[in-house]
C-alpha cells in the first residue's frame, strides 16, 4: 500500500501536465513484487476529476487492496422493455460508431427511427448495444453478465455469429418472453456489481456515458478482470511519457570504504548517578556504524539528528527512568567523526540535558519530557487535502534534495507525498513501515521525525522549491 500511495502521488504530479491532451494518456505501472500484487484503477472525465479520484486513493484504507476474490468479477446487464428509449441509448448511438451501425440496422429492419422503439424491441436493441459498447471499452466477454438465454448476443458482439442469427436464437428462445429487467439472477460463478442500465438511467449525454463505461472498466480491472486497455484506447494516438515508479527499498547510499572507519562505536554506559541531582552517561560513536555511515550531507558523513534521540533514550533507560521524549531541543552542530568519538550527556535534577564532546562543546541541548503527551486529536485529512495546493510525490522531493546536496539513508524515502497548506504549513504522508525495515529490531523509531523537520522547512509553494540553486535546510 505504501508503494501504491507513492505511485498515486506521482500521478497527481503527472496529470496536470497533460490537461490539453488527456485523451492521449494511458498511465500504467508494475510493482516488482508479484506476490504482493495490487490492482488499482480510477476514472475521471478530466485531469481534475482523475486527481480527485487519486486523492481519495491516498486516504483509502490499506486492507481492501489486493484481496483475492473467490468469484470472477462481472457487470450485470438487464435492459428493460420500456415505453421509450432512455437518454443514454441515444447518447451511445451518437458517440460510438459500432453502436450507430447496429442501431441503423435495427431501424432499417423495423422501418422507424430508434426514438420510436419500445417494449421488447427496445429491450433487445439496448442489450445488443451495451454488449458492443462494453466490448469497445475493453471489458472481457467473461466479465459481462447478460440475461439468461442471451449467449448468442455475446457471440455476435465478439464476432462469432451474425446479428441476424443472434437475434433469431434469442427471439425464438425462452428469453424472448422475459420482459422483467431483473429476470434471471447473475451467474453463480460471477461477482456481479450493480446493474448497468440502472447506473445509466440518470446519464443524458455522450460525455456522461463514456465516463460511466470507463468507471465500469476501472472497477472490473481493480476487481481482477483483464481489461484490454489497447481496445479501450481505440484509434487515438499514443504519446509516450516517462512512467512513475515506486520508490525502491533498502539502504540508499553506497559509501565507499575510504569514508568508513574501523571503529564501530560502542554501547551506551551510565557514568554517574547522583540521585535527585542528576546523572551522566556516554557512548563512543564510530564512523563505521550504520546510523552515521548511512547519513551524508554535501558528501560528508554525520550522525543523523534522530540518532541523538536513540542515545538519550538509552541513557534514560540505563538509569531506570521511563523515556517520554524530549522538549525544547536545540541542535548546536553535527557530529562528523573521522574515527572513534566519545560523547557524554549530563542531565540535571530538572531533566535538562547537554550532549557534548570531551571538551564540553555541545551537540544537542534540551530537557526530558516528564510525562507522555496526550494522544493528539485526529486531523481532518480529507478537508486538509482538499485545501492543499499542488501535491508533490516524495520521490520528487528527494530527487531535488539529492541534486542540491542533501543525502541521507537511514530515514530515506519515508515520504509518500507532500503538499502546501492554505495559509502556510506543510502536509505530508510519512511511511513508518519503510522506516522500520531499514533499522535493526532493537532500534526504537521516532517515525518521520527527521523527514518531518526537513520538509517543514521546505515550503512547496515557495518559488525556490525545486530550483537547482536553492539551499537545503539541514536539521
Amino acid at each position: 500500500p505504501d508503494g501504491l500511495r507513492e505511485l498515486a502521488a506521482q500521478w497527481l504530479e503527472f496529470l496536470p501536465t497533460t490537461a490539453d491532451d488527456l485523451p492521449d494518456v494511458l498511465a500504467t505501472a508494475r510493482l516488482g513484487r508479484p506476490h504482493r500484487a495490487v490492482r488499482c484503477a480510477v476514472a475521471g472525465t478530466d485531469a481534475a476529476s482523475l486527481a480527485a479520484a487519486l486523492r481519495a486513493r491516498l486516504l483509502a484504507a490499506d486492507a481492501p487492496l489486493g484481496e483475492t476474490r473467490r468469484r470472477r468479477p462481472a457487470v450485470t446487464v438487464r435492459p428493460a422493455a420500456a415505453p421509450a428509449p432512455p437518454a443514454w441509448l441515444l447518447a451511445l448511438t451518437g458517440s460510438v460508431p459500432a453502436v450507430r451501425e447496429i442501431v441503423g440496422r435495427f431501424e432499417a429492419a423495423v422501418g422507424s427511427p430508434v426514438t420510436t422503439f419500445s417494449g421488447p424491441l427496445l429491450r433487445i436493441c439496448a442489450g445488443v448495444v451495451l454488449a458492443v459498447a462494453l466490448r469497445d471499452t475493453g471489458v472481457p466477454e467473461q466479465a459481462v453478465d447478460l440475461p439468461p438465454g442471451w449467449a448468442p448476443i455475446a457471440d455476435f458482439a465478439h464476432g462469432r455469429t451474425t446479428l441476424e442469427q443472434a437475434l433469431s436464437a434469442v427471439l425464438t428462445g425462452p428469453a424472448a418472453t422475459a420482459d422483467d429487467p431483473a429476470a434471471g439472477t447473475a451467474d453463480s460463478d460471477c461477482d456481479a456489481g450493480p446493474e448497468l442500465c440502472a447506473r445509466l438511467a440518470d446519464v443524458t449525454d455522450e460525455r456522461g456515458v463514456a465516463a460511466l463505461l470507463a468507471t465500469v472498466a476501472a472497477e472490473l480491472y481493480e476487481a481482477g478482470a483483464d481489461v484490454d486497455w489497447a481496445t479501450f484506447q481505440g484509434p487515438a494516438g499514443w504519446r509516450k511519457r516517462l512512467l512513475p515508479a515506486a520508490q525502491a527499498r533498502g539502504p540508499a547510499l553506497d559509501l565507499r570504504e575510504p569514508l568508513r572507519s574501523a571503529e564501530p562505536g560502542g554501547p551506551t554506559t551510565l557514568d554517574a548517578d547522583e540521585g535527585p541531582a542528576g546523572y551522566a552517561f556516554s557512548r563512543v560513536f564510530g564512523a563505521g556504524e550504520t546510523p552515521i555511515a548511512q547519513h551524508s550531507v554535501y558528501r560528508r558523513i554525520m550522525l543523523p539528528g534522530v540518532a541523538w534521540f536513540d542515545f538519550l533514550r538509552q541513557g534514560a533507560q540505563l538509569r531506570g527512568d521511563a523515556f517520554h521524549g524530549v522538549r525544547d531541543v536545540l541542535f548546536h552542530r553535527p557530529l562528523i567523526p573521522t574515527g572513534a568519538h566519545r560523547v557524554q550527556c549530563r542531565v540535571d535534577g530538572q531533566g535538562r540535558f547537554t550532549v557534548a564532546d570531551a571538551d564540553g562543546t555541545p551537540f544537542v541541548t534540551g530537557r526530558y519530557a516528564p510525562q507522555p503527551d496526550p494522544a493528539p486529536a485526529t486531523e481532518p485529512l480529507p478537508e486538509l487535502l482538499a485545501a492543499c495546493s499542488r501535491l508533490h510525490a516524495g520521490s520528487t522531493v528527494y530527487r531535488w534534495l539529492r541534486r542540491i546536496g542533501y543525502h541521507h539513508g537511514r530515514y530515506y524515502r519515508n515520504i509518500s507525498w507532500v503538499a502546501g497548506l492554505a495559509g502556510g504549513g506543510t502536509l505530508a504522508r510519512i511511511e513508518g513501515g519503510r522506516q522500520r525495515g531499514l533499522n535493526p529490531p532493537d532500534v526504537q523509531l521516532f517515525p518521520g521525525l527527521l523527514d518531518s523537520v526537513t520538509i517543514a522547512a521546505i515550503d512547496p509553494d515557495n518559488p525556490v522549491f525545486g530550483t537547482e540553486h536553492a539551499s537545503a535546510f539541514i536539521p
